[in-house]
């Protein structure tokens, strides 16, 4: 394939394989990301000068145990709702449409009540041993309850980004971190401390997932009709070993992952105690502030994905993925690591100089994070060609310096060493694999 040029990127943008529409529907997402992003940055700004690096990390020790939990166990059905929703709306096949998103629901919701169950089971020894905390063993369990009804946002999400309705994903995008926002900073600022931090973030998981299902469940209704739950099952005959299958692996994808979004936070807080952990996990909420960019990517590049590879045009998906790489991807990384310098004097001034210890960690964690972002549209092309297990096998294979940070890094340097298993692993996993695809 020749190498894609300027001129060519810029006619494909005016083509149906990349399209302005994309544009228009990135744009409309990383326009209420931005809001999230500046919401979060101002929540976590003041709850960071009002609780202290030690309070900060113990909130972030109390949501981070039951997540780790919930991503253990959580095979991310919404991803398969995506690539077959969009497979069987483009044929027409509306009865297995409406039953994939019946799927969709049951699965996710079944995941919520065990990752309940589990935290009530071990909330005393967490709070104990890996928060320091033992009174927060029942705002634990709390936010945990909040799981049961955000879980309905998966599919309802999956069902509004296959429809295209990428405006009212943003709008509810901005109202939760609205809600979000406002909840945590009134409740810490009148004395609730950790607990306000975590309630406030419990309510506004439960205002996303009710009010994304109210929205969604008509529109299945409407678009694809309803599909009895009984019956869910047998009308996808035919492609349930291949759903099956990419719910496993995807499982197995979200356990691997775990390692990376939340065990290593919580390993620096057994190892070295809330301190580092509040200190490591500022750098992480840096660098997982590029996810408000690659999340609109990739959440519309992959139904566009699955869609082409659905119809079989193959040709047209592979020009489409090299130049989202080099037009789009590329320059974002190369823009992220010319901003590192600044990161120190970002830092003082947002949450103040008492986390400039943060600030080495930071850049390392964004380093990693710009390679991230260049390889933004690994995932979603290897998810919609079907060859997920090829994604988790280089997730396994990227964790093999992430496990070094955990046994050797970790222990000499602390949040940077364990931030240079983070670089490691996001070199095997995104640029690695765009070599190999982009050859």
């Amino acid at each position: 394939m020749q190498a894609a040029t300027p001129r060519a990127f810029w006619t494909s943008v005016r083509s149906h394989t990349i399209g302005r529409q994309l544009f228009r529907d990135v744009g409309v997402q990383t326009a209420a990301n931005v809001v999230d992003a500046g919401l979060s940055v101002l929540q976590g700004m003041v709850v960071a000068r009002w609780l202290g690096p030690a309070l900060y990390g113990v909130s972030a020790l109390v949501m981070m145990y039951p997540g780790l939990l919930f991503t253990f166990l959580d095979p991310r059905a919404s991803d398969a709702s995506i690539k077959y929703l969009g497979e069987f709306a483009s044929r027409g096949e509306r009865e297995r449409a409406s039953a994939m998103c019946t799927l969709g629901y049951v699965v996710d919701l079944a995941t919520a009540l065990v990752a309940l169950l589990l935290v009530a089971a071990s909330a005393g020894w967490a709070a104990e041993h890996v928060v320091h905390a033992p009174e927060l063993r029942l705002p634990m369990v709390l936010f945990t309850a909040s799981f049961v009804p955000r879980a309905f946002a998966g599919t309802s999400i999956a069902v509004l980004t296959t429809l295209g309705r990428f405006r009212t994903l943003a709008t509810v995008t901005v109202l939760q971190a609205t809600l979000r926002t406002a909840l945590v900073v009134v409740l810490v600022q009148g004395g609730a401390g950790v607990v306000g931090v975590v309630a406030g973030n419990a309510l506004a998981m439960v205002l996303h997932g009710t009010l994304l299902t109210l929205l969604a469940y008509p529109t299945i209704t409407a678009t694809w009709g309803r599909a009895p739950f009984a019956r869910a099952w047998s009308v996808l005959a035919g492609r349930r070993r291949a759903i099956f299958s990419f719910l496993l692996y995807n499982d197995l994808n979200a356990f691997l992952g775990s390692f990376v979004k939340q065990v290593d936070v919580l390993f620096l807080g057994w190892l070295s105690g809330p301190t580092d952990a509040g200190f490591y996990r500022l750098a992480k909420s840096l660098g997982t502030m590029l996810g408000l960019i690659v999340a609109p990517l990739q959440g519309t590049t992959y139904p566009r994905l699955a869609r082409l590879w659905a119809l079989g045009r193959e040709t047209e998906l592979r020009a489409a993925v090299r130049q989202y790489a080099l037009w789009i991807g590329a320059p974002l990384g190369v823009a992220v690591l010319v901003a590192l310098p600044l990161l120190p004097s970002v830092i003082a001034g947002l949450v103040g100089e008492r986390y400039l210890p943060a600030a080495t960690t930071a850049q390392i964690v964004l380093a990693g994070g710009a390679m991230w972002l260049a390889g933004f549209w690994v995932r979603p092309y290897l998810m919609a060609v079907g060859r997920i297990r090829t994604f988790t096998r280089l997730y396994l294979i990227s964790l093999v310096p992430y496990a070094a940070s955990f046994l050797f890094l970790a222990r000499a340097f602390g949040p940077a060493g364990m931030a240079v298993g983070y670089v490691g692993h996001n070199l095997l996993l995104f640029l690695l694999p765009a070599f190999w695809v982009l050859r």
